[in-house]
């Protein structure tokens, strides 16, 4: 089960040297098969809220910062958009990605999937930090008990990039097609 989800799974044991009192004794010391219970709990009532997000454009790295630990393994990629300005119709919601939890924990790395990456670039979001923002809908993430995300909503509370990091990889060529009889040539980049 899981710790610290309601008074019945939340209890405390400690070692005699935790603290002393005025006279320098110790602490009676609480083992852990004689844990103490919580004679109060409260439930956890506080969504969850993006604090700030770092991007990284040459490694397709979205680090996404809450203020409290977030359960990675409801991450929606899909209910998160970046944008050009804080209030704009340039905008760009996310198709997918992989994501990893950081520590700590309040941290989420998303590395962007290359069609993300693509189409950032082509419609020049995030080409620059003044030229990255994000938003995110409730449905985004949850926090460790179930509460969702507060959302950050176009024009409205879009949050700008903290951390910023340009594209500085260049292009390499990867493949081509040529047609003769089209006098067509096709050059795929990387």
């Amino acid at each position: 089960p899981s710790l610290y989800v309601s008074r019945d799974t939340s209890y405390v044991s400690l070692l005699a040297t935790l603290i002393d009192d005025m006279a320098s004794n110790d602490i009676n010391a609480i083992t852990g098969s004689n844990a103490l219970q919580a004679a109060v709990f409260e439930t956890d009532a506080i969504r969850p809220v993006l604090q700030s997000f770092d991007l990284n454009m040459d490694s397709g790295v979205l680090v996404l910062k809450f203020v409290e630990t977030v359960n990675v393994s409801s991450l929606v990629v899909s209910e998160i958009t970046l944008q050009s300005l804080s209030d704009t119709t340039t905008r760009h919601t996310l198709s997918g990605g992989s994501a990893v939890s950081l520590v700590p924990q309040t941290d989420v790395a998303i590395v962007l999937t290359v069609a993300d990456m693509n189409e950032l670039k082509r419609r020049e979001i995030a080409n620059q930090a003044a030229t990255a923002w994000l938003t995110l809908t409730e449905n985004a993430i949850r926090d460790m008990t179930g509460l969702k995300v507060i959302a950050r909503v176009n024009g409205l509370s879009a949050l700008g990039v903290s951390n910023y990091t340009a594209d500085t990889t260049r292009p390499e060529l990867t493949s081509f097609d040529l047609s003769m009889d089209s006098r067509l040539l096709s050059l795929t980049f990387s």
